[in-house]
Formats: C-alpha cells, structure tokens, sequence
C-alpha cells in the first residue's frame, strides 16, 4: 500500500493526528499575521498601549505587560516554529511512523502560553475564535500522542465550551432588538465587513429571507446545549454550525474569527467519528 493510501486511511482512523495538523497550520498562519502587523502591536505606536497598561491592576500582568517589545515579536516566531514540528511529528503519525514524532502534548502548552502573553499585551485585538484556539489547546494537553482519538471526558468538555458559547451568544441575540425583529442578517449583509454590493433584486431577496435566517440562528444557539447529548443531534449541531460559518467566510469579511471556529468543528469532527466508530464495532 502506497503512503497516500497510508495517510488516506490513517485520517479516518487516527482522528488526532490529523486535527493537529490542521491546529498546526491554523496557528502557523496566525503567528504570521501578527508578525505582518507587529509595527501596528508593539512600539511607542502601539493601538492603546498607555490607555491599556494603565488599566491593568495586577503587578505580576503588569511586570509581563511591560516586558520589552522583542520579547513579544519572537512569540510568533516561536509559534511558527512549533507549528512546524507539530505538522511534521502529525504527518509521521499518519504514516504509521511514530518513532519519528518530534514533539508532545506538552507543545500545546507553549501555543497556549504565546496566546496569552500575545492577548496580555493587546487585549483590545481579542476575538472569538482567539477563546476556541486557546481552549483547544488546553484540551489537547490531556491527549496522549500515542492516542488516536480524544478521551470522553475531553471531549464532553469541548462540546459543553462549544454548545455553552453559542447559547450565550443566543442569548444575547435576544436581547438586541434587530434579532427580535429578524432584521439582522439583512443588516450584516449591508454593512462594509459584506464582501458584495448585492443588485437590487438580490437585496429585495435578502430582505424577504432576513427573519428566516435571523431565527434560525437564534435557535440553533439558543439550543445548542440540547443537542450534545446523542450524536445525531451533535451532527445536526455540527452540520448546522459549519453551514452558517462558511455562509459567514463566504459572505463577510471576518475569516479570521471564523477559520477558528471552523477549526474547533473539525475537531468536534473527530470525537463523534470516533464514537460512530465504537458503536460500528458493538
């Protein structure tokens, strides 16, 4: 059997391996973005620097806060760096050859170090999808390498954070008046973060269909919460979810929010296959 047939039938079967190195290049793209705007994060013009150090009262965030600026920039670098070994050590496992893994669980202890120190010094930049990387590594420090799928207690853990977050953000969605009133797609959809100038068909369109979408967003967080419980409603969930972020990546200009969160369903992904795959063999 050819490596390709190899690593093809090692996705299915070794879940974690393959998430990692989707984790890997998520991250190693990540950290270069930030280098590409570190003249905007770290110097004397740096966004908010004095407005947001001032806020801190602790004097151990404040000590890191006003760490020297080189130590900040080589965090991404250090990011980009283990993101390679990680993508590297993930590939070998695929391909059966795991005495050559180069790194452990330990290394998403450094990813989840660089994005706190990262977000200590420019909380103002935080995002979403900065809480699901963040918890995804944290989650991903009780997974054995020489798994190959995540335990249940890790698992219930990243659902109840996933399905947790989108209830709240129902929540909030009732709370605004344009939800209320299904006129938020309608809205999104206008304002400049839209990646289109629709016709004014289109637009007439949008304004019909706006409460249809707009209430069933707000269901589908709403409830979020009661459909981890079996795995056909995790697939609804899931499946729901992944529709309404790539109409999001396809629609708006926010990919960085939503390729994150896209990264935390496509690990969600790996635990259910691994619970269908318990359940082919009882």
């Amino acid at each position: 059997m050819s490596n390709l047939h190899v690593i093809k039938k090692n996705i299915l079967d070794n879940g974690i391996a393959a998430f990692h190195m989707v984790f890997s290049l998520y991250f190693i793209v990540f950290s270069l973005r930030i280098l590409m705007a570190k003249d905007i994060f770290y110097g004397d013009q740096a966004v908010f620097k004095n407005l947001v150090g001032a806020a801190y009262k602790n004097d151990f965030i404040l000590f890191l806060f006003f760490l020297p600026d080189e130590f900040f920039i080589s965090l991404p670098v250090i990011g980009i760096c283990l993101g390679v070994l990680l993508f590297v050590s993930s590939l070998f496992r695929l391909c059966n050859w795991r005495k050559f893994s180069l790194v452990g669980r330990w290394i998403f202890l450094f990813f989840w170090l660089i994005l706190v120190l990262f977000f200590i010094r420019n909380p103002i930049v935080r995002s979403i999808h900065v809480d699901y990387l963040g918890w995804l590594a944290l989650l991903n420090l009780f997974i054995s390498f020489d798994r190959q799928e995540s335990p249940d207690e890790v698992s219930f853990a990243a659902w109840c954070f996933f399905a947790g977050t989108y209830t709240m953000s129902g929540l909030k969605k009732l709370m605004t008046i344009e939800w209320r009133q299904g006129s938020a797609i309608e809205l999104i959809l206008k304002n400049e973060i839209s990646r289109f100038d629709f016709s004014a068909q289109m637009t007439n369109m949008i304004h019909y269909l706006s409460p249809v979408l707009s209430y069933s967003v707000i269901f589908l967080e709403l409830f979020a919460l009661f459909f981890i419980w079996k795995r056909k409603t995790k697939y609804f969930l899931l499946g729901a979810s992944f529709l309404m972020h790539l109409g999001i990546l396809v629609l708006l200009r926010i990919e960085d929010l939503t390729i994150g969160i896209l990264v935390f369903h496509f690990f969600l992904l790996t635990t259910i296959l691994h619970q269908e795959k318990i359940v082919s063999l009882n």
